[in-house]
């Protein structure tokens, strides 16, 4: 196994919209490994989390998309990061990127430069949380496990949503 990872496959929830205890299961230290089962359903924890939240769940649109796929662009231009996919959803993002920093800090980075431009953009409040506290950071140690993420992050989400760019200008670049 290389000393380095060839890429990371970072996943970011937006504020609120997949809490602990979640019927469709959901991360802790005992359920975090890719591909094992979530932790279960749990009514008690999930009403709990629902009664911290300080706002209502936050849902990406048409209009917020470009936006946060701009201002990922952007500071993996600026970073000099690789960006290999990115794909925004109407409640998380995935992104398959390489960097010279951990990928804790990148996802950092990503979720910085995304919430100062939607609030630029007059489209998140100045006090408004946007994404989850934490995220999911994945290592991909070769090509090959490079490519599954890609493939994952660009061919199995669904459809393109609206607002979504990226793909064009990625298209547009091969």
């Amino acid at each position: 196994m290389p000393d380095e990872p060839a890429a990371y496959f970072i996943t970011i929830r937006t504020y609120g919209t997949w809490l602990a205890g979640d019927a469709r299961g959901s991360v802790d230290d005992d359920h975090r490994t890719v591909g094992e089962p979530f932790k279960p359903r749990d009514d008690f924890r999930r009403a709990y989390q629902e009664r911290q939240l300080k706002t209502a769940p936050v849902e990406i649109t048409a209009t917020t998309r470009p936006l946060i796929e701009s201002a990922m662009e952007e500071v993996c231009e600026y970073r000099s990061w690789h960006l290999f996919a990115l794909n925004v959803r109407t409640n998380h993002i995935h992104i398959v990127i390489s960097g010279s920093k951990e990928p804790e800090l990148i996802m950092r980075d990503l979720k910085a430069y995304s919430t100062r431009a939607l609030r630029k953009a007059g489209e998140l409040g100045p006090n408004a949380p946007m994404w989850a506290a934490h995220g999911s950071t994945v290592y991909a140690w070769d090509d090959r496990e490079v490519e599954a993420c890609v493939r994952y992050t660009m061919d199995r989400q669904g459809r393109d949503l609206p607002g979504s760019e990226w793909r064009k200008r990625i298209d547009r670049r091969s």
